[in-house]
């Protein structure tokens, strides 16, 4: 039987193979700090070419990673967690007494990691999902912060504008009706025009208010 068990997984951020999950005495601690990058060592091997590798006897294996004769382990399988197109880890599974590891084995753990790969994969896209969602959600939230600064802009606006509009009419019927004196008939020509454009501006706030 094994006697420890490791997960790398492929960080694709720094292509580097992380160990995220591990069991076994002397080796959770020891491989707390192991990173290797895809291609170095027996690991990075494994990831970079997707096959498995069988090591009978540690001692006659070079490339290893220096956790493996710090806690003892003596024998070695390891297995590429595949999905299709890509590599996303390596199963590690090792012994402290010598074992050869059978094809029968190496089927075996070959199952175990295609389960793990694609329930790292699952894990992975419902991840991808709830950030998408967050970030949605942020997304709307920060719309509807704009949306109302918006509104209280354009009714800050419109107060501004029709408050005094609504006085300069006033002024105006008063001058038309002819209660501040008799006007010229050029007079009144000028006030025309002076009525008609307060008249347009009123009705140009009115269709900002409305669009908005």
């Amino acid at each position: 039987a094994a006697e420890t068990c490791s997960l790398f997984l492929l960080d694709e951020d720094s292509s580097e193979l992380v160990v995220r999950a591990a069991d076994g005495d002397r080796i959770v601690d020891a491989v707390d700090r192991v990173r290797v990058s895809a291609g170095e060592g027996v690991v990075g091997r494994v990831a970079d070419e997707g096959k498995p590798v069988v090591i009978a006897d540690v001692e006659h294996t070079s490339n290893l990673h220096p956790f493996v004769y710090e806690i003892g382990i003596q024998s070695l399988c390891y297995v590429p967690l595949l999905m299709p197109g890509k590599v996303v880890g390596v199963l590690h599974v090792g012994t402290f007494s010598t074992r050869v590891f059978t094809d029968d084995d190496v089927e075996l753990l070959r199952m175990a990691a295609d389960r793990a790969a694609m329930a790292i994969v699952h894990a992975r896209l419902f991840e991808a999902e709830r950030q998408a969602a967050e970030a949605l959600a942020r997304t709307n939230e920060e719309l509807r912060e704009l949306d109302q600064m918006k509104d209280l802009f354009v009714s800050g606006v419109s107060h501004e504008l029709r408050s005094p509009l609504t006085s300069m009419l006033g002024y105006l019927e008063i001058l038309r009706g002819g209660e501040a004196g008799e006007l010229s008939d050029e007079q009144q020509h000028f006030l025309e025009i002076v009525d008609r454009n307060c008249h347009r501006l009123n009705d140009l706030i009115d269709d900002i208010l409305f669009l908005s």
